[in-house]
């Protein structure tokens, strides 16, 4: 047998808002006006004004961009940061110490000439200056028909700064050519 007691709880709520328009009241119009708080004198001026708000316009389409291809690039001297000067026996190679236009400059000790280091080095032009025989400095010979050319490779190797083992640059090479014509110049 089943006992039990049924406990109904009844709550009221009251609101101080006024009720909702009826529907009439919103066919008419009336719906889109402020409502007037209970105990003031009426709606405030700005309140007569009707409300001209519109839906805003349909969006536009989004091109699709087309992500773009990074490589990495490895920085090549500019022409003008080396000058070469071939002589009889010797060449000469003027290295600006913004070898790479980065800003950053080269430490004489960081390049080399076929294994050379620099025999000058102007702090006032940053410039750094090779001197060596057509045959010194790890050159190579490459003969053709008609010319003999003394090859040579100016090497950026750059070092970690003292107690900090980060670098901001890669090994970078630059090619150094002579070139002289062969044969027996006949007058």
């Amino acid at each position: 047998m089943l006992s039990g007691r049924l406990l109904v709880v009844s709550f009221v709520v009251a609101s101080c808002w006024p009720p909702p328009p009826s529907d009439a009241a919103f066919l008419r119009g009336t719906a889109g006006a402020r409502p007037v708080i209970p105990g003031s004198k009426g709606p405030p001026a700005a309140a007569a004004e009707t409300l001209t708000w519109t839906f805003p316009q349909d969006p536009v389409p989004v091109a699709p961009v087309t992500p773009r291809r990074f490589e990495s690039q490895r920085p090549a001297a500019a022409p003008d940061r080396v000058a070469v000067r071939c002589g009889e026996g010797a060449v000469g190679v003027e290295v600006s110490q913004d070898l790479l236009g980065t800003g950053r400059l080269v430490r004489p000790e960081e390049l080399t000439l076929g294994g050379c280091g620099a025999t000058l080095a102007d702090d006032s032009s940053r410039v750094l200056t090779f001197w060596s025989p057509l045959h010194g400095c790890n050159s190579r010979l490459i003969m053709t028909d008609d010319r003999f050319i003394y090859a040579f490779r100016l090497v950026y190797r750059p070092k970690p700064w003292r107690h900090v083992g980060i670098m901001r640059t890669a090994d970078a090479e630059v090619g150094v050519e002579c070139h002289y014509p062969r044969g027996i110049l006949t007058g």
